[in-house]
């Protein structure tokens, strides 16, 4: 029950620091479609100040996004992670309370993190950006991200993939 509601609740958006409102390339568009995800009219939306406010828990690709965006708001650096830290962070926090605030648990989650973002520096924190790359790069990276999701939204009370 507390899972079903949770996915009830979850919600993603794409932001872009730069190109906003393009499209997904061909390949990506392609593959996600093998996936049953149509991704066809999808478009990034640009990142502002007010959708960093909006938004409970904002993740980057890699490092730079990261600094780019805490750059652009220090106020979201509790909540700002790439997307690798926060699984790895997350996976070895205590888990979040029943009635405990996602404010809270980040502070936890993020516990010893510098303020600017200049700890992030393990590549290993980074996912290729696949654009303008062969298929197999996009392939690699669609399973990195589905795998990294997939623990992310575990961690935050739900499961889903993006296999169907």
């Amino acid at each position: 029950m507390h899972a079903e509601t949770a996915a009830a609740k979850l919600q993603a958006h794409s932001g872009a620091l730069v190109g906003a409102h393009g499209a997904m390339p061909p390949v990506g568009v392609t593959l996600m479609n093998e996936l049953g995800i149509d991704l066809s009219g999808h478009r990034s939306l640009p990142v502002t100040p007010e959708s960093m406010r909006a938004a409970d828990l904002i993740f980057g690709m890699d490092r730079e996004h990261v600094r780019e965006l805490i750059s652009r708001s220090p106020d979201a650096r509790p909540k700002t992670f790439t997307l690798t830290e926060f699984v790895h962070r997350a996976e070895q926090a205590a888990p979040r309370g029943r009635h405990q605030r996602l404010t809270d648990w980040l502070d936890q989650v993020g516990d010893g993190r510098g303020d600017d973002g200049a700890d992030l520096v393990g590549v290993a924190d980074d996912i290729v950006d696949p654009y303008a790359q062969r298929p197999e790069v996009w392939r690699a990276v669609i399973a990195q991200l589905d795998d990294l999701t997939q623990r992310a939204v575990a961690v935050l009370g739900t499961r889903r993939s993006l296999a169907r």
